[in-house]
């Protein structure tokens, strides 16, 4: 299996690919960018502990402060934010009361007639190991493709 899992056969046009991979790098290279001082400042940190010598950084201890005031600030805004909102919602994380009934499986047969799955394609996917199952516009047309380990 490749890594990171894609939908790789999504009918998307050519524009809305070259939008997204357009907006991708733009906020990658944003990140890159509103990390660039605090990058520095650790490379600096890094030559310090290993005890290798360099030049002076290029920044005041004041301006050092000010260069990492926002990041730091971003950060406990998006810290504060997570941990009360975990808060406000630990009941909701934690419930278990309906994890121990759950409903019982739905028939075959009622799947079946429900999707208008053919008898010869219930037993492909019953004894394949990787289909690739099409369904139609109109929730009713169902196409099969059995797959080998290879293709995955």
């Amino acid at each position: 299996m490749r890594w990171p899992p894609l939908i790789e056969q999504a009918d998307l046009p050519l524009w809305a690919r070259i939008r997204d991979t357009a907006l991708t790098v733009l906020v990658w290279g944003l990140l890159a960018w509103l990390l660039k001082d605090g990058l520095l400042v650790l490379f600096y940190a890094l030559l310090d502990t290993v005890g290798i010598g360099h030049p002076p950084p290029p920044w005041t201890r004041g301006r050092l402060l000010r260069i990492l005031v926002p990041f730091m600030t971003l950060v406990a805004f998006l810290m504060a934010w997570l941990v009360a909102f975990s808060i406000a919602r630990w009941k909701l994380l934690t419930d278990t009361r309906d994890s121990s009934t759950q409903p019982g499986p739905l028939p075959l047969e009622e799947q079946e007639q429900a999707f208008g799955v053919p008898p010869a394609s219930r037993i492909q996917l019953q004894q394949s190991r990787i289909v690739t199952v099409s369904v139609g516009t109109d929730m009713r047309e169902l196409r099969v493709q059995e797959r080998t380990p290879r293709d995955a």
